[in-house]
């Protein structure tokens, strides 16, 4: 496992980014107390799920929007373009525009979900639009570690 995140807004599904793509585990549970085997998350039954998610590299970050629909991927490939899936349909867009700047390694969406940062290794880092996804592009000399949405 090279990422793993859970699901925002729901949390029974966990995203774990591997060397092709990303495994979606959902987690089914009976929340009844005559059942059997008892963990955290409540009762598990016999119906969690895997789906997988093909990438066609190795998953480097990844970042669920803030309502859980869409989660962004980026994979260990100089220039690879993210891809965007919409986890429900289990499709993908990929946003290629400005990535010519390295791998991207970090990801965040903004808390509304209305914007998304992208930062590189090489410095740079774009601030995407995610109703019309148009971005802006800044640079730094360093690279990005982390960031803070302030609303």
């Amino acid at each position: 496992a090279t990422e793993v995140s859970w699901r925002p807004a729901g949390g029974r599904c966990l995203a774990v980014g591997c060397n092709r793509g990303v495994c979606l585990w959902h987690i089914k549970t009976d929340m009844q107390q005559n059942s059997r085997t008892r963990h955290p998350l409540g009762y598990l039954d016999s119906s969690t799920e895997m789906i997988f998610l093909q990438c066609h590299g190795q998953v480097r970050s990844m970042s669920w929007s803030p309502c859980g629909r869409l989660l962004v991927v980026s994979v260990n490939k100089p220039s690879a373009p993210l891809l965007v899936w919409d986890v429900s349909l289990a499709v993908n867009t990929k946003l290629s525009s400005g990535l010519n700047k390295g791998v991207a390694h970090f990801l965040k969406w903004s808390p509304c979900g209305d914007y998304l940062l992208v930062a590189t290794e090489s410095g740079s880092f774009f601030i995407w639009e995610t109703h019309n996804w148009t971005f802006q592009q800044w640079s730094f000399k360093h690279r990005m570690k982390d960031d803070v949405w302030i609303t």
